[in-house]
């Protein structure tokens, strides 16, 4: 489905910018919270 769908970056994206994704699919909660693939577990952020 991905291979579709075509999502372009912005020119001037660079180091540091944020980006935000809406959808993840089936892994989400496994990839945030524990050390998936050997990645620490991301951070939140509250506002």
């Amino acid at each position: 489905m991905y291979e579709d769908q075509k999502y372009p970056l912005p020119l001037n994206l660079a180091i540091g910018d944020r980006m935000y994704w809406l959808s993840t699919g089936a892994y989400t909660t496994t990839y945030s919270a524990v050390e998936f693939n050997g990645f620490p577990p991301l951070k939140d952020y509250y506002l």
